[in-house]
């Protein structure tokens, strides 16, 4: 494949990544949104589409590497430069998204620990951590019934 080819070849792979990242980043604000709002079964489904996607975006970037055949420069030409930075600024959104996420189900699920052992105290086994220090197993999950 000539130089002309393949660079019309990683045009096309990136082009097929930027939309594929326009998805996954729709998918993400829905999907803090159905954590935000407790709606299990829309997050269930926003779930499933954003791990179609993500198969997608694997399945392309592992074209895209085979393409470039190791060479990273190709990535930085006049034809490929742009693209290349939007894929890769969506790529840095999406993961800032992933964090955030993260973040918020640790404070929230930190918090409903707090609230369940100053409620409900339990005596539980003694667990240790990996690193040898003392630990107190902390409720995987909570079903709240809010009919009252």
């Amino acid at each position: 494949m000539n130089y002309e080819e393949k660079t019309k070849e990683l045009w096309k792979v990136l082009f097929s990544q930027n939309e594929v990242l326009d998805c996954m980043l729709q998918e993400q604000a829905l999907i803090h949104n159905e954590v935000k709002n407790r709606n299990w079964v829309e997050l269930q489904n926003s779930i499933s589409k954003m791990s179609a996607y993500g198969d997608e975006f694997v399945e392309l970037d592992s074209r895209r590497i085979n393409l470039s055949g190791g060479d990273f420069n190709l990535f930085y030409t006049e034809e490929l430069s742009d693209l290349f930075a939007m894929v890769r600024t969506k790529l840095v959104k999406s993961k800032i998204e992933n964090e955030a996420l993260s973040k918020y189900v640790s404070a929230t699920r930190a918090f409903i620990n707090g609230v369940i052992d100053e409620c409900v105290p339990q005596n539980r086994n003694v667990l240790y951590g990996p690193d040898g220090r003392l630990t107190r197993p902390r409720a995987e999950s909570v079903v709240l019934n809010t009919v009252f």
